[in-house]
């Protein structure tokens, strides 16, 4: 970044607060954040060019005012202050713009000042316009930015300048200093010891996870955009009142005005524990002098505050002074350090709403009362960044001024919440003074006018207005007056109302005469049919109430609510009473078996003998306790509610209802009853009608008008083009859940019938509260609506009080429609059923446990729920119903459920968090949910269950549910493993990130502010990615917070601002290291020449290389290597007891490194061949005593296209990994050593020392141990594998007897490999090379099975806290034996399907072997003597990228490249020839110039040359064959590692995904 080029007197960091500022600032330039205006409204003579004079020399005075901003180029934001800026000044004259013109233009002034952004680097950041109204009358505009001044500096500058101005002509009058600079403050904050401020605050936030919610008005993001400014000035007597009453109470008004926003807070949220920022002067005492310090010295502070509406009103405020004043002590802390040792997610901010209580007084009289010119009025306007700023000023009257996000809060509300809060004040002004033990629940903040609105004319539906006295009448009625009309149609069936009359009247009276009258529960418990409706409607017109049984509950449930609703008489018949229990105290009455007597009984209607008070039904909904709930529903209630829907919707003898909804669910209580009271038929789909196809096809046969959805079946058949509604359709009723925007639009794109989102509990009898849908496909909000005639709904807090509108709210409902209560549940009714305080006495309400708001135009918005009961599917449920009956399995301790939101479906699933039994393994899944489907319906079993070891508790010992797991065990923002950057760019800011966040290592997917990023520490990327190359904003970092989508809109820049220097590693002696395990193995096998078993490459250098120039750099880059790499300082000897080898690692000094850097020229060889090989063989032996055991060979055929590399290591300090970091660094040195610049590695990561006494220790872990069974079965038996097939094997095979041959695949074949066949099955190139491997093996031997050691990378550094092997040289290969198996047949996706299950059954990718056989005092002996598998395999990876020498570490110096290629001829001998072959067969593959090779090696004195070419073409031919399968579109599926937590195995996982394939 460039900053002006006046002097500088001085650069220094800024404050934690003055950080948060720039990074909203740079963020969002256009927005304003924080550009502060003031207006001074002056009167009398005045001398601009004086008044312009007084301002430069205070800019003079004051660093403050001379003080720019820089971040791009430095390691973190810097103030810069220039020894002299010319302030800007601007005169204009509205001498000629009339009166009424003038507010007007001075707010258009205002808002182009505003829009003009200060360049923050460049200063000052300060600007003034003096506009001449008359003569004598003048407005003088200051504009600054908040990073230069607060409140109190702002005073002192004014201050200083009308002091200036009115003593310019007094010569010789001596100036005071001015106060000391900013920067001395900035000093001593950066000597505070957070240690004490971190106890406070941890203390302070424990237990707190989530901002306190202030969205009033609209949901955030829909709203207008832009801040709005609310401006209320509270009259002096409220002010000296206040003031008066807390000084007399010891109290200040600062906590009066802190305790009045937290109570108003904890109204508009629910929430008793609220959180809020507070902006407080932070001038401490020692600092000499900080009174008169210019600068911005204040800082925001979290204030918790728990608000108990029982305490005393002074007792609780006093409470909160002394919480304030603890905080004080600490304020010296910065916000984004206070967030980190809070509880609240990183990202996530800590409150959204600010109070800054400015208690400095705002002067008028600055200019003194016997000047000619005065200053008569100030007026400020500021825009913070917080979607809701609180200022109140001190000035003579109390000026509360609130600025708000327009998203969060629209203007009305703001403008009643500022009314709420002036209410509170002066409620708290009462408490005060008259009744000091007034309980702060007993402060209201309504108005009187709200109350009145929200009471009575938006809850009061209006009187009842039934659609008849009792629901037997108007069935006798409508029988009457239609006899041959048609009533039901079900199936083939069609009854006549007087068909069906006679049937129900005859069972009426059979029923009369088995004792049922009324208030008498009648179980009925019959397939959906007719004799279902007959049964039905006959319990009501016997006088009874019917308690509906769905056939399809558990047999359990069944029993269960007959025994719970305790009724004596169960009407049954068909394959439904085979459902029933086998004995019991109630009476089934099989309706076939009494056929003939009921057909004796009068055709005639009983006499009704019921009133509208009587019960009609029993419905039983989820209980919380493991019992289902009787919800007993009156006739009253159901009447009111039909009578409603038929003078909104009027249905008559033209309509025909679909009957869909189980008798189960109160949702069938209209189609049941609204067609029979209204002469409407009813068709009863038959059981297919499930499907939605049928459905639709059921509905136009038979001329449907009528019918209801729940939202998430609705989805389903919208969301299928096959899928339709029915043809006739005239009114759809959607309920059950809450219904979404997008589904109403959807469903007016392809129907204009009436239609309304239907609302209501049980308990309210159907629904209480109706919205109808309009005819218009454009809806944004879908709101529940207004309540029914007769009934009232009351959005109240937990104390009963109305809420605001737009403020959620528990819904109460009462009236006509509320239950008598739960049948036999006396403490659970006066829990629901509440008596109405705002009735005229005996009227109850029932508590329906769901959050609504009020919106603008009176009509009631769903927000969630307020327990923990919910909807899945249309059905509520409660979640403590599933708990109680998963808690009776024996294997179960502790369980909680939870939904889940499946946003691809817009439906919701259960979730079963389970504590295993303690002593108890897990058991399966499906031991799980048998037992729930045994004893519940199907609607209420989880769909996905997670073991835990322990569940997440909450400060007071409460379950967490918002700290449980994700259901696949991962949190959400994590789910991807770790995905390496992939490109340049993601490279760079991955090492960027991981500096700045002091993090291991940063994946292209992870989440900057989930790895522990704040706000403050992203400007502190921008400013390195600028070093970089890289253009970012600070906006940016919140739109695309991972490495991948940030990198895609970064923009290069074409000149770096600075580089990066990365620290010089460390090149500290470490003495007596432990061998690793895969050192122990080598030391182990013997070797005759163990200083030659290497790795090696052979390169070919440029035709115009010059040999012996690179030869001399690159004992520059060796050397830095050595001082980088601790792998190339160790030595290995036999100085350890009994001779064992032992290692240390010392510092190599630069003749040593030198050493290993030779020049070879061969250029007068006339066999450039036999010179080649011999130059490689006279440098392949290592003294294991002398490091570095690095050799590098520059090589000079004399020709062109005789210039070589070798690169030569001994295996002990090299893998495959550290090859890709060594060329990495190589490439990089290089470039820089031929520049002459100095060499400058990237930061050497976890040395292989720290990592091999870590391995010490983890070898004996619990973990570790636990995987010993494992170990043991794979080496139980004979290792299976390719016999010999030569006569008479030696015992051993030796190096000088190995031959080798190498198949592979061609390029596009190893794409297809690497890139296309990981996507059928989700697998790793391992699993695709082994199951090739695999099967090629067992066709050579009798068995099913191989064992082969198998060789990882080792580098589980998940294991080890704090370890970061990514840059790490060293031998960390993990060998371990495994024993794979195949399944029957010769599918190749069932083979690989079953290897790679194998594969992912490997505990710690094979470590943990090597810890117990090598490291493990007990166990080693007992793995050693196990057999060993002749066969080897390993996966080198690909090296292409490490080869091409394009890799440059970001910020490093351009330079000559070392341009590197693969030479034709063989590389480096790996082995000497009389070292002993650990196995013997190795299959190697690697990745190399695009394409894959697979090596085979093996002994020629025990395999034949045919034998091993024989495997080698079937294992290809094998992998081509997998690749085919892989990428032909049918191939793909799962297995049960891609579902962990499932418990399912291969078989069970195969059948589940075949069905829900055939269902979809």
């Amino acid at each position: 970044m460039m900053i002006d080029n006046g002097e500088v007197e001085k650069v220094f960091p800024l404050t934690a607060m003055q950080q948060g500022m720039l990074l909203h600032s740079v963020g969002d330039p256009a927005a304003g954040f924080y550009v502060n205006q003031i207006v001074f409204t002056l009167r009398g003579p005045l001398d601009a060019s004086r008044l312009r004079d007084s301002w430069q020399w205070v800019a003079d005075r004051h660093p403050a005012l001379r003080t720019a901003f820089v971040w791009e180029g430095t390691d973190e934001p810097l103030q810069v202050v220039r020894t002299s800026v010319p302030v800007p000044w601007t005169e204009l004259d509205w001498r000629a713009v009339s009166h009424e013109e003038r507010e007007q233009e001075l707010s258009g002034l205002l808002e182009d000042d505003r829009s003009r952004p200060f360049e923050l680097a460049r200063a000052p950041l300060v600007r003034m316009v003096l506009v001449r109204l008359t003569d004598e009358d003048w407005w003088l505009v200051l504009t600054f930015h908040h990073l230069l001044l607060d409140g109190w500096s702002v005073q002192l500058v004014v201050d200083d300048a009308f002091t200036r101005y009115r003593r310019a002509d007094a010569d010789g009058t001596e100036e005071a200093a001015p106060g000391p600079p900013h920067w001395e403050y900035v000093a001593w904050l950066h000597g505070q010891d957070p240690a004490a401020a971190e106890r406070h605050w941890r203390e302070h936030l424990a237990g707190f996870r989530e901002p306190t919610p202030l969205s009033v008005g609209h949901p955030a993001a829909r709203g207008e955009p832009g801040f709005g400014e609310i401006t209320d000035v509270l009259p002096d007597e409220l002010r000296a009142r206040l003031e008066d009453l807390a000084k007399r109470r010891h109290l200040t008004l600062g906590t009066v005005v802190h305790g009045a926003w937290a109570l108003l807070l904890s109204r508009y949220s629910g929430q008793r524990d609220v959180v809020f920022g507070s902006v407080v002067s932070t001038r401490p005492p020692q600092v000499p002098d900080v009174e008169r310090m210019v600068g911005l010295l204040s800082a925001t502070l979290p204030i918790r505050v728990r608000v108990d509406e029982s305490a005393p009103l002074l007792q609780w405020l006093a409470t909160l002074q002394k919480d304030l004043a603890a905080g004080r002590r600490y304020d010296y802390s910065p916000l984004a350090q206070v967030q980190r040792w809070s509880d609240v997610p990183g990202g996530t901010a800590l409150f959204d709403s600010i109070v800054a209580y400015e208690n400095y007084p705002v002067r008028t009289g600055w200019l003194g009362a016997d000047e000619d010119l005065r200053v008569t009025g100030v007026r400020a306007h500021e825009r913070p960044h917080y979607p809701v700023t609180l200022v109140v000023a001190g000035t003579d009257d109390l000026e509360v001024r609130l600025h708000h996000d327009r998203r969060r809060l629209s203007d009305p509300a703001a403008e009643r919440l500022l009314g709420h809060l002036r209410t509170l004040l002066t409620g708290i002004a009462d408490g005060l003074a008259d009744d000091q033990d007034r309980p702060v629940g007993g402060l209201r903040h309504l108005t009187s006018a709200e109350g009145d609105r929200l009471l009575r004319d938006w809850a009061d539906g209006g009187e009842p207005d039934l659609l008849g006295p009792t629901v037997p009448e108007l069935l006798d009625e409508q029988a009457r007056r239609r006899p041959d009309a048609l009533a039901v149609i079900c199936g083939e069936q069609r009854l006549t109302y007087r068909q069906f009359d006679v049937r129900i009247n005859r069972l009426a009276h059979h029923l009369r005469a088995a004792g049922v009258g009324p208030d008498v529960p009648v179980a009925v418990c019959l397939e959906r049919s007719v004799e279902l409706l007959v049964a039905l409607l006959a319990v009501v017109k016997a006088g009874g109430c019917y308690v509906p049984l769905d056939p399809e509950y558990p047999e359990a449930r069944i029993a269960s609510l007959i025994a719970d609703t305790g009724v004596r008489l169960v009407l049954t018949g068909g394959t439904a009473a085979d459902r029933l229990p086998r004995a019991g105290a109630a009476r089934v009455m099989r309706l076939e078996a009494e056929a003939e007597e009921i057909g004796r009984a009068p055709a005639t209607p009983p006499e009704p003998g019921v009133s509208s008070d009587n019960l009609l039904y029993i419905i039983c909904t989820s209980g919380s306790t493991g019992r289902p709930k009787g919800v007993m529903t009156t006739h009253r209630g159901v009447l009111n509610h039909l009578g409603w829907m038929q003078r909104t919707f009027p249905i008559g003898p033209g309509d025909r209802i679909a009957q869909r909804t189980s008798v189960g669910f109160d949702a069938s209580v209209w189609e049941v009853f609204w067609p029979f009271l209204t002469g409407a038929a009813l068709v009863v789909p038959d059981t297919d009608a499930k499907d939605p196809e049928r459905l639709a096809q059921v509905m136009d046969e038979h001329k449907v008008t009528v019918v209801s959805y729940v939202p998430s079946l609705l989805n389903t058949v919208l969301a299928d083009p096959r899928r339709r509604l029915g043809h006739h359709l005239r009114l759809v009723l959607i309920a059950g859940e809450a219904l979404p925007a997008g589904l109403v639009n959807a469903f007016r794109e392809v129907c204009h019938a009436e239609a309304a989102n239907v609302y209501g509990p049980t308990e309210t009898s159907v629904s209480c509260v109706i919205w109808p849908v309009p005819d218009r496909s454009d809806v944004t909000r879908v709101p529940i609506g207004r309540p029914l005639t007769g009934t009232r709904g009351y959005v109240l807090d937990p104390e009963l009080r109305p809420v605001p509108a737009g403020v959620p709210g528990e819904l109460y409902v009462g009236g006509s429609g509320v239950a008598r209560g739960y049948l036999a549940r006396p403490g659970m009714t006066a829990e629901r059923f509440v008596p109405d305080p705002f009735g005229t006495g005996g009227g109850r309400l029932y508590r329906t446990g769901d959050l609504v708001r009020w919106m603008p135009d009176g009509c009631l918005e769903f927000v969630g729920r307020a327990d923990h009961q919910v909807k899945v599917r249309g059905f509520r449920i409660e979640l403590g119903e599933i708990e109680a009956v998963l808690s009776g399995h024996p294997a179960v301790r502790d369980v909680v459920v939870t939904t889940q939101d499946q946003e691809d479906t817009s439906s919701r699933r259960l979730v079963a968090y389970v504590l295993p039994a303690r002593g108890a393994e897990p058991v399966p899944v499906s031991e799980l949910r048998d037992h729930l489907a045994a004893r519940l319906p199907d609607y209420m079993v989880p769909a996905v269950f997670v073991w835990l070891d322990a569940l997440p508790l909450t400060a007071n010992g409460k379950v967490d549910r918002a700290m449980l797991p994700a259901p696949d065990g991962v949190r959400p923002e994590l789910a991807q493993e770790f995905v390496p950057p992939r490109d340049p760019a993601e490279k760079t800011l991955g090492a960027i990130w991981a500096d700045v966040l002091g993090v291991d290592r940063v994946g292209a997917l992870d989440n900057f502010f989930e790895l522990g990023g704040d706000s403050i520490l992203s400007i502190m990327v921008v400013s390195r990615a600028a070093q970089e190359g890289l253009r970012i904003t600070p906006r940016q970092f919140f739109d695309k917070q991972t490495v991948r989508e940030l990198a895609a809109v970064a923009e290069p820049m074409t000149r770096p601002i600075g580089v990066r220097h990365a620290r010089k590693g460390s090149a500290a002696d470490a003495r007596d290291l432990p061998l690793t395990p895969v050192q122990h193995w080598f030391f182990e096998q013997g070797l005759t020449r163990p200083g030659h078993w290497n790795q090696g490459w052979l390169f070919a250098l440029d035709a115009d290389a010059d040999c012996a120039r690179i030869a001399g750099h690159l004992r520059d880059v060796v050397a830095a290597l050595g001082d980088r790499h601790e792998a190339l300082r160790l030595r290995f000897d036999r100085s350890g007891p009994h001779g064992r080898w032992h290692a240390e690692a010392r510092a190599v000094d630069r003749a040593a490194t030198d050493e290993s850097v030779t020049l070879v020229d061969v250029a007068e060889s006339d066999d450039w061949d036999a010179a080649l090989g011999a130059a490689l063989a006279a440098a392949a032996e290592f003294d294991l005593g002398r490091p570095p055991l690095l050799r590098v060979l520059v090589i000079d055929g004399g020709r062109p296209d005789r210039r070589r590399l070798a690169l030569l290591a001994h295996h002990l300090v090299i893998d495959g990994v550290s090859w890709r970091v060594l060329l990495e660094d190589l490439h990089t040195a290089f470039r820089q050593a031929a520049t002459g610049a100095p060499v400058r590695l990237p930061s050497a990561t976890t040395p292989i020392s720290a990592w091999a006494r870590a391995l010490r220790e983890l070898a004996h872990a619990p973990e570790t141990e636990a995987d010993l069974d494992f170990w043991l079965s794979q080496t139980s038996a004979d290792p299976a594998g390719p016999e010999p097939d030569l006569p008479q094997p030696p015992e051993h095979a030796r190096e000088e007897d190995t031959a080798r041959t190498t198949v592979g695949l061609d390029v596009e074949q190893t794409r297809l490999l690497l890139r296309e066949v990981p996507r059928a099955y989700r697998t790793h190139i391992d699993d695709v090379l082994l199951t090739a491997l695999t099967r090629a093996l067992t066709r050579s031997t009798a068995s099913n099975h191989v064992s082969l050691w198998l060789e990882g990378h080792g580098r589980e550094q998940h294991l080890v806290d704090g370890a970061d092997l990514s840059r790490t040289l060293g031998w960390f290969t993990s060998i371990a034996p495994v024993t794979l198996s195949l399944p029957p047949g010769d599918d190749p996706g069932t083979a690989l399907k079953a290897v790679k299950e194998q594969l992912r059954a490997v505990p710690h990718h094979g470590l943990s072997y090597g810890l117990l056989r090598y490291l493990h005092s007990a166990h080693a002996s007992t793995l050693a003597a196990r057999p060993a598998p002749r066969v080897g395999f390993n996966y080198l990876g690909q090296f292409d990228t490490a080869i091409a020498g394009d890799h440059t570490e970001p910020g490093a110096h351009d330079g000559p490249a070392l341009r590197l290629r693969r030479a034709p001829e063989s590389p480096p001998p790996a082995f000497h020839p009389e070292n002993a072959r650990p196995h013997l067969l190795d299959i190697d593959a690697i990745t190399i110039d695009g394409h894959l090779d697979i090596t085979f090696s093996y002994s020629t004195a025990h395999y034949s040359d045919q034998a091993v070419e024989r495997l080698a073409e079937e294992t290809i031919a094998g992998l081509r064959e997998l690749i085919s399968h892989c990428t032909r579109p049918e191939a793909g599926g799962y297995t049960p590692s891609d579902f962990p937590e499932s418990g399912l195995d291969q078989d069970r996982l195969d059948t589940l995904l075949t069905a829900l394939t055939e269902d979809r």
